[in-house]
């Protein structure tokens, strides 16, 4: 099974850098979608073998998720943001779970950093992060994208679960640190 991960970049040239190269070793495909036309977008995605898709923002965050979706071609869809990076030594497990035939996606615990410099704080969520490419998963909702009809519903419907998964995003921003 390939993985495609999918990633917006509004001007988050400082962060780029970190977050591809995350991924670029688990990665079968990265897609940057860049809604700003950047040059230093396409220099630094060049790097990491990622490819660059051109979206005008246009203040819907859903339209522009789903303009990088319809570029991937893997099976799988690993989403992150361009301020995220993938924890290490977690390639191969994401792989391993992109061979369950019951699997529709999986929850990704994200980790958002409360303290600085301290990577002992920070606050954990649970996202809908990794899931097949399909065109029924598409997302809805310009400020808060959300998939719509809820994969929950699809799920149930094909007799296919959605599943916890081992797998850690970590939230950079703008602290160098932050990515170990």
């Amino acid at each position: 099974m390939n993985l495609s991960v999918c990633l917006l970049s509004r001007k988050e040239n400082p962060n780029l850098a970190r977050s591809l190269s995350s991924v670029c070793e688990t990665a079968d495909e990265i897609i940057v979608t860049d809604t700003c036309a950047s040059e230093q977008v396409q220099g630094i995605a060049r790097q990491f073998r990622a490819r660059v898709s051109a979206f005008p923002w246009c203040d819907d965050c859903a339209a522009a998720r789903n303009h990088c979706l319809d570029q991937a071609g893997g099976d799988w869809i690993l989403w992150i943001d361009a301020d995220e990076v993938l924890l290490p030594r977690q390639g191969q497990d994401l792989k391993s779970m992109l061979n369950n035939p019951e699997a529709l996606a999986y929850s990704i615990s994200c980790q958002e950093m409360a303290d600085g410099d301290n990577l002992e704080r920070f606050t954990q969520s649970w996202q809908l992060r990794l899931f097949r490419n399909r065109q029924d998963l598409r997302y809805l909702g310009r400020c808060l994208p959300h998939f719509e009809p809820p994969i929950q519903e699809i799920g149930k419907s094909e007799n296919l679960t959605i599943l916890p998964s081992s797998i850690t995003l970590r939230h950079v921003g703008s602290n160098s640190r932050l990515h170990r």
